[in-house]
């Protein structure tokens, strides 16, 4: 019994300031960060891409090659690339950027 006394109110001392030490926030952060940044102020205008693809047809000499262009528009940058992502075998010859108004 007289070896487990010690052992005991140590035990409890460590509990109590480990519990005081958790408890302080030493130097914690603000929420936000030490300097939070504002929303930005809204800004008007689209995202835009512009892609290319050939369109081969055939004429009196036989089978031409022609490079058409296509400009995509989107209000949102992940409607942009959605619509990038979804024409296929194309060359991004602008990619998504916004434009604005």
């Amino acid at each position: 019994m007289k070896s487990l006394l010690p052992t005991t109110i140590s035990t409890i001392v460590m509990t109590v300031l480990l519990a005081a030490v958790s408890a302080a926030p030493a130097s914690a952060a603000k929420v936000g960060g030490l300097n939070p940044v504002g929303p930005t102020p809204y800004l008007p205008g689209e995202w835009q891409a512009r892609v290319r693809y050939v369109r081969p047809h055939h004429g009196p000499n036989g089978q031409y090659y022609t490079y058409t262009y296509l400009d995509i528009t989107a209000p949102t940058q992940q409607g942009c690339e959605n619509q990038l992502s979804s024409l296929g075998s194309v060359s991004v010859v602008e990619y998504c950027h916004f434009v604005p108004y």
